[in-house]
């Protein structure tokens, strides 16, 4: 049971507030917000524990174990490693973080993206005002002149949070929208899907960030081909043709948006032999693909010289020659902690799998899958095991959405209206 309807609102606003302070505060001066959070939500979990708000069926051993005995590992590869880059508290509070959203989204497993919604929204609304309040004076004295392209801005860079962060985050928080957009399981007003879902791709443009964009569309590309109705495949894919189009154009034709992520795209393109001309030039040279490139092949360098135990945590940073870390995951972890580290970590990631090869063709077993594939593309661009709960935030939804009950997923055909 989800139990009251106090302590529903209660929970949403704790995973609100997680979810706000670690993106905007975990690796800031204001550190000290961030821990407030958790551990107040640490005490609510304690609290509905002992109150006796307990699922009988909720199965969270496998996942919860997965988390403390990654991070028990990471512990002692930090706590030893002579290449710093690791902090006790830092790592204490993030696993704290990560097993106090899946507690408080386990109490709702039976409505999981009813309350995610809920959730999505009030996070939405929550971290859209902050970064527009803490960005307001960088964008009243340089609208003008980035709105007609000759000033280059990326969300997030007056308050010093990466913008490919922001855009992470504001993607895990598009997909219960996306969700429920596209199923019938909830009865939820169209207006209010379609607007919180326009400020969540509007930021994600904004941030300028080419794996954002990217992820939005996969999952809204997705729900065409997990869903069961034809009707609905056609509807997806002509709404999603439309807004790539648009998009499309507008990066190419627009000096705003060119500046924005249209030369990214360039010279993503550029870097793989594939040439692309547009009307429009920016001073923006070089490209970041090359950068990431060159730390991958560092760091599996590194990897094969000590291919079983790695060099120890931060190495690739220390030793590399860049001054970087790996902007990998499976790379970082690999030159880091070796095959070891890289097979306690992974090993949930090949429980997942075969679970969902487990189970029945419904549409939340294929929608799961949809989003365990983001989640090894998400781990391809950036380092994700340490200081961060994206990831492990969408583990823990394929995790809880695997464990409800059939009859719940055999009422999960697309919407057909």
């Amino acid at each position: 049971m989800s139990g009251s309807k106090t302590r529903r609102r209660v929970h949403i606003l704790l995973i609100s507030l997680i979810i706000w302070s670690a993106l905007c505060f975990s690796a800031s001066a204001h550190i000290l917000l961030y821990v407030a959070v958790v551990a107040l939500s640490t005490g609510v979990v304690i609290l509905d524990y002992l109150l006796g708000y307990r699922n009988k069926r909720q199965n969270i051993f496998s996942y919860v174990l997965w988390v403390l005995i990654f991070n028990m590992v990471l512990f002692c590869y930090g706590f030893d490693s002579p290449y710093g880059g690791y902090s006790i508290p830092y790592h204490i509070t993030t696993v704290l973080a990560v097993l106090m959203v899946y507690c408080l989204m386990a109490a709702h497993r039976d409505e999981l993206f009813q309350f995610l919604f809920w959730v999505s929204c009030l996070s939405t609304v929550i971290i859209t005002v902050y970064l527009l309040l803490g960005e307001r004076e960088m964008l009243m004295n340089k609208f003008a002149y980035i709105m007609m392209g000759t000033s280059w801005y990326r969300l997030g860079n007056a308050l010093h949070i990466n913008p490919n962060t922001i855009t992470l985050y504001y993607w895990i928080l598009c997909i219960p929208v996306v969700y429920a957009l596209f199923t019938k399981e909830y009865k939820l007003n169209k207006l209010v899907l379609l607007t919180v879902l326009l400020i969540q791709v509007t930021v994600v443009l904004l941030t300028g960030s080419k794996k954002g964009i990217l992820l939005v569309f996969i999952v809204f590309l997705a729900i065409p081909f997990v869903s069961d109705k034809a009707s609905t495949r056609a509807k997806s894919f002509l709404v999603s043709g439309m807004v790539v189009a648009v998009l499309v154009y507008l990066t190419f034709t627009n000096q705003f948006f060119f500046n924005l992520i249209g030369h990214r795209i360039v010279d993503l393109f550029n870097h793989y032999g594939i040439s692309v001309h547009t009307i429009y030039k920016n001073d923006l040279t070089g490209t970041s693909t090359d950068l990431r490139d060159r730390l991958i092949a560092i760091a599996m360098d590194m990897f094969w010289q000590k291919p079983f135990l790695g060099w120890g945590w931060n190495a690739v940073e220390a030793r590399g020659g860049l001054h970087l870390y790996a902007h990998n995951n499976y790379a970082e972890l690999l030159a880091c902690m070796g095959l070891f580290g890289f097979i306690v970590y992974y090993s949930y990631y090949a429980v997942l799998v075969m679970k969902l090869l487990l189970k029945k063709g419904t549409f939340n077993t294929r929608f799961n899958f949809v989003l365990l594939l983001c989640v090894l593309f998400i781990d391809m661009t950036s380092i994700n095991m340490y200081g961060g709960i994206v990831t492990y935030f969408i583990l823990a939804v394929i995790s809880l959405n695997m464990e409800r009950n059939d009859s719940v997923n055999d009422q999960l055909p697309a919407r057909v209206k």
